[in-house]
C-alpha cells in the first residue's frame, strides 16, 4: 500500500504493459526504470519498480542480481579506479578484469578469417562513442570489423548485436571509428558483453594484440591437456556478410592472440 501522501503514478506499468513477465528481459525493465528520478514525487513509482522486478525474477526463476551489480544473471562486482584522467580516457578490453591481462609486450595479430569473440565486463555505463585499434602491418584495401554483443542470459554467449565498426587497415598506426552500424552500443557498468572481430575484406592487416600465452582462458576444454582456449570461434564470413544477432554457430573454443580493442565513452 502506498503511503497516504505518496502521489499515485502508474508510469512503470504503462511503459511495460505490452510485455508479459515471461518475456520481460532485465535490459527492457532497466530501460523503463531508468526514466524515473529518485525523488519524493516518485515514491509510489519506486515501489512499483521494485514490485515489477521481483515479479519478473519470480517468473523467470532467476534471482541472480538481486543483491549484486547488474541483474538478469549477467552482473559482476568489478570495481574500477577513477574512470578517466586526462588522456587516459579509454578502456582496453584485453587488459580488464576478470578476463583481461596486463601483458608487458604486444603480439602482432592477423585479422581473424572468421568471427572470434571473447567476453568483457563493462567498466562504465552509457553510449560507446569510439573504438580504436592499432594497425602494425597495413594491407591495401583491407578492413577489420569489430562488433559488440549483449550476452544471452541463459547460454552466456553473444546474442543481440549492439553495433559494429568497419576499420580501415590500409595504413599503420592508431585507427578509430566513431560511427556505428546497427546502432550505438549502450552498455551497463558491471555487465558482461562480448567483443567479436573478423576481417571485413579478402586482404588483411596485422594489429597489436595480446599473445595467447599471456591470456586468461574461458575455462572450456576437451581434456586436461587442451587449452588455454581463450576465445570462441564462430562459423561466418564477414567478408561477405555484416555482423548479425547471435553471431553464428559456435565452431570451437581455441587459443590464439586477441586483438587489443580500446573503448571510449561519450
Amino acid at each position: 500500500m502506498p503511503l497516504p501522501d505518496a502521489t499515485k503514478d502508474k508510469r512503470i506499468y504503462q511503459l511495460l504493459k505490452n510485455i508479459d513477465l515471461g518475456n520481460l528481459t532485465f535490459s527492457e525493465f532497466q530501460t523503463a526504470a531508468q526514466s524515473v528520478f529518485a525523488e519524493p514525487e516518485a515514491e509510489d513509482t519506486l515501489r512499483r519498480i521494485v514490485l515489477v522486478n521481483l515479479a519478473r525474477m519470480s517468473v523467470a526463476g532467476d534471482w541472480a542480481g538481486l543483491t549484486s551489480a547488474g541483474g538478469g544473471g549477467s552482473g559482476y562486482g568489478v570495481l574500477r579506479p577513477q574512470t578517466t584522467s586526462g588522456t587516459f580516457d579509454g578502456f582496453e578490453v584485453c587488459s580488464m578484469a576478470p578476463w583481461g591481462v596486463a601483458a608487458s609486450s604486444y603480439s602482432p595479430t592477423a585479422a581473424a578469417a572468421y568471427p572470434q569473440g571473447y567476453p568483457f565486463v563493462s567498466p562504465k555505463s552509457g553510449d560507446v562513442a569510439r573504438i580504436e585499434v592499432y594497425c602494425s602491418t597495413a594491407s591495401a584495401s583491407s578492413t577489420v570489423k569489430v562488433a559488440i554483443y549483449a550476452q544471452d542470459e541463459t547460454t552466456h554467449m553473444p546474442s543481440t548485436m549492439l553495433g559494429y565498426v568497419d576499420l580501415d587497415s590500409s595504413s599503420t598506426g592508431t585507427i578509430a571509428a566513431t560511427s556505428f552500424t546497427g546502432g550505438t552500443p549502450t552498455l551497463v557498468a558491471g555487465t558482461q558483453y562480448w567483443i567479436v572481430q573478423a576481417r571485413g575484406s579478402a586482404s588483411y592487416g596485422s594489429f597489436r594484440g595480446v599473445g595467447e600465452d599471456a591470456r586468461l582462458g574461458l575455462g572450456m576444454a576437451s581434456d586436461p591437456t587442451n587449452g588455454p582456449n581463450c576465445q570462441a570461434n564462430f562459423v561466418g564470413d564477414w567478408n561477405a556478410a555484416n555482423p548479425v544477432d547471435n553471431v553464428g554457430t559456435l565452431s570451437q573454443y581455441v587459443s590464439g592472440d586477441a586483438l587489443r580493442v580500446l573503448l571510449k565513452w561519450a
